[in-house]
Formats: structure tokens, C-alpha cells, sequence
């Protein structure tokens, strides 16, 4: 499953997914990136420290993503037209 180290001196938990781990689990890991997707994969492969990883990082880039599509669309509203275009390619960015 994942192994578990613990440096007193530092006070740091740092949880190392095993090799085994990140050869079964890659493909979830990779479809955790594509939008709400990431539900998917924290529902079904919870016990995976790598997927769950990942699927965290989908989640924070969806949000993020979320986010810039709303100001895009408030941009539409009161924004002047140069400022719509650098609002709308940050969320094309963010939703690659």
C-alpha cells in the first residue's frame, strides 16, 4: 500500500507511494487531470496514495479553472474587450 516515514528531527510526515502503487494506478492518476473527473477517481481508488495525490491536483486545477471562467464571464459584462481576451486565455490555459 504506501509506506510511511517519519523524521523527528524535522517533523515531517512524508508519504512515499510504492512502485507498485504508481504501475497500477498511472491511468487513474492521468484521467484525474481531466476535469470533474477527479471525483471518479477519489471515490473509487481511495486507498491509492498516488491517485489520490493526483486526483488533488485535478481538483485544485478545476477550481481554479472554475474560477476563471467566472471572471471571464464577468469580464463580458464590465470589463473593456483588450482585458475578455486575457481572462479567456487563462481559462483556456487552465482547462488544458
Amino acid at each position: 500500500m504506501a509506506e510511511y516515514s517519519f523524521n523527528f528531527q524535522e517533523k515531517e510526515l512524508a508519504i512515499i507511494a510504492t512502485p507498485e502503487d504508481i504501475e497500477e494506478n498511472w491511468l487513474w492518476a492521468v484521467l484525474a487531470y481531466f476535469g470533474p473527473r477527479f471525483l471518479l477517481v477519489m471515490m473509487i481508488k481511495r486507498e491509492s496514495v498516488f491517485a489520490i495525490y493526483h486526483a488533488r491536483q485535478g481538483m485544485g486545477l478545476f477550481i481554479i479553472s472554475l474560477f476563471c471562467f467566472i471572471l471571464w464571464v464577468g469580464a463580458n459584462l464590465y470589463v473593456p474587450v483588450d482585458l475578455q481576451y486575457a481572462f479567456l486565455f487563462v481559462n483556456i490555459i487552465f482547462s488544458l
